[in-house]
């Protein structure tokens, strides 16, 4: 009887209240912060494994990395067929190329033969 009063009258959120069988109702959403019913969770967890090895810090920037060393503008030939022809050369940006042309197609302009130490 109460439920089509309380919908006859419009008020919605009773009526909707009483259809659902109360306030807890378990669909509701979460928060864009990840917490649900206003309580927000932590962070990271404050009690990691014992055998938790936390992440390396980020390497260091590299050196001479800039429009002198990678320059993917002057790129000639973006589409080129580079072999997989193991003739490694080390880039400005000390990182390992199989070959010239895949150091060239990434946009390297100076290298080095061989490995980068």
């Amino acid at each position: 009887m109460c439920l089509l009063i309380c919908c006859f009258l419009g008020l919605t959120m009773a009526c909707n209240t009483a259809k659902n069988g109360g306030e807890n109702n378990r669909n509701t959403p979460a928060t864009p912060n990840g917490s649900q019913n206003g309580i927000p969770l932590p962070a990271r967890d404050p009690n990691p494994p014992a055998d938790y090895v936390p992440p390396p810090p980020p390497p260091p920037p590299l050196t001479n990395v800039g429009k002198d060393c990678v320059d993917k503008s002057k790129v000639k030939n973006p589409n080129e067929d580079c072999t997989f022809l193991w003739d490694p050369v080390c880039g400005c940006n000390n990182v390992t190329y199989e070959n010239e042309c895949l150091a060239r197609k990434a946009g390297v302009l100076k290298w080095k033969k061989g490995k980068c130490q």
